[in-house]
C-alpha cells in the first residue's frame, strides 16, 4: 500500500511517467482502498493550495481561521465530490486504455488477414502467369508445327505442278497451251510413208 500511495503522491506532482501513469491507472479502477488514497490526497492538495493563497505577504498578520460547522460540512460534501470525481475519472481512464488495447489487437488481426489474403494473391498471380507462359509456349510449337507442315505442302504441289506442267498452268495458258499441240498436230507433214505402211498391212 505504501508503494501505491508514492504513486499517488507522484501523479499528483506529475512526476509519473505516461507508461506509469497507465499502470496506476490499472490499479485505481480495481482497488477501492487506493481510489480513497487518491481522493484524499487530492483534497490534501487543494486545502493546501487554498491555504496558501490566502497567505499575505505579511507573515505577521496571518489569521488561523477557527474551524466552523458550517466550514465542516462543506468540506464534507467537497471531499465526496472530489472522490466521487476521482473514481469516475479512474474508471474512464480505465476503460479508455482497456479499449485502445482492443483497438490495437484488432489492428493487428486486421493487417494479419489482409497479409494471408495478400499472399494467397499472389500465390494465385504466379500460377495464372506460369500457366499464361505455358499457352503462350504451346501456341508457338503448334504454330511452328502448322508452318513446317504447310511448307512440306507446297513444296509437294510444286513438284507435282513440274511432273505435270499443263495441270499447274492457269486456264488461259492451258488453253493456249493446247490450241498450240492442235495446230502443230494439223499443220504436222503427210509423206509417203504413211501410204504405204497401211497398204503393206493390207497386203
Amino acid at each position: 500500500m505504501k508503494d501505491i500511495e508514492l504513486q499517488i503522491s507522484q501523479f499528483i506532482d506529475q512526476e509519473l511517467s505516461d507508461t506509469e501513469q497507465r499502470e496506476l491507472f490499472t490499479v485505481l479502477s480495481e482497488d477501492e482502498k487506493a481510489r480513497r488514497v487518491l481522493s484524499d490526497f487530492m483534497q490534501i492538495k487543494k486545502n493546501t493550495s487554498d491555504h496558501y493563497s490566502n497567505i499575505t505577504t505579511n507573515l505577521s498578520q496571518v489569521q488561523i481561521p477557527q474551524p466552523q460547522i458550517k466550514n465542516l460540512q462543506e468540506s464534507s460534501s467537497k471531499y465526496r465530490t472530489m472522490f466521487y470525481f476521482s473514481l469516475a475519472a479512474s474508471i474512464v481512464l480505465a476503460l479508455l486504455l482497456v479499449w485502445s488495447q482492443s483497438d490495437r489487437n484488432k489492428t493487428e488481426n486486421l493487417y494479419s488477414a489482409l497479409y494471408t489474403k495478400y499472399i494467397g494473391l499472389q500465390k494465385q498471380y504466379s500460377l495464372f502467369s506460369q500457366a499464361k507462359r505455358e499457352d503462350v509456349l504451346q501456341n508457338e510449337k503448334q504454330f511452328q508445327i502448322s508452318s513446317r507442315q504447310s511448307i512440306t505442302r507446297n513444296k509437294s504441289s510444286e513438284s507435282e505442278k513440274a511432273k505435270f506442267p499443263i495441270a499447274s498452268l492457269s486456264t488461259g495458258r492451258k488453253s493456249e497451251r493446247l490450241n498450240k499441240l492442235l495446230d502443230d498436230m494439223l499443220t504436222a507433214k503427210i509423206t509417203k510413208d504413211d501410204f504405204l505402211t497401211p497398204q503393206m498391212i493390207g497386203n
